[in-house]
């Protein structure tokens, strides 16, 4: 089955990776519906709030990153636009959650609230890099660490290095 012209075998490390991409990024879309879904009530609760955009990016990405997870995990590595997609929830992250967190921490709002957004900052920007991290392999390497890459047949190659001619 493994053998020359045919599938070459994952090692454990490419099956770890290909497996770990799609995990953080099921974690990544479960854990933006949980946080950025639940803003939504507050949307009908203040109308005037210019949070809109940022919650519908955030659950956009949030759905994107449930297809991308059911994709990775079906069928494994990532591929070019999987990864760019977690290097681009990582960014938005950043940029959502960064600011906020400075204006938190200079604010007069109740030390559970701060403790509390600080929380969901500090988890939301580690899965966007963790996700970045994982995606990162996949950039640098693109389609290297699939299971389905047939290896050339180097006999020829290795009986002229021998000395003998190919047949």
């Amino acid at each position: 089955m493994y053998g020359r012209g045919e599938p070459t075998r994952p090692t454990y490390a490419e099956a770890v990776f290909e497996r770990r991409f799609g995990v953080l990024a099921a974690l990544a879309a479960v854990w933006t519906f949980a946080v950025w879904g639940g803003r939504i009530g507050m949307l009908e609760a203040n109308p005037e709030t210019n949070d809109l955009f940022r919650i519908g990016l955030s659950l956009v990405f949030g759905l994107a990153l449930a297809i991308v997870a059911v994709r990775a995990l079906r069928h494994p590595p990532p591929g070019q636009a999987e990864a760019w997609l977690g290097v681009a929830f990582a960014a938005w992250m950043v940029i959502v959650w960064v600011p906020d967190a400075v204006r938190l921490i200079g604010s007069e709002r109740s030390a559970g609230f701060v403790a509390v957004h600080l929380g969901l900052a500090a988890v939301s920007v580690a899965l966007g890099l963790a996700l970045t991290a994982s995606a990162q392999e996949a950039l640098r390497r693109p389609g290297e660490l699939a299971h389905h890459h047939v290896e050339p047949d180097r006999s020829k190659e290795r009986s002229q290095i021998d000395g003998r001619d190919a047949e």
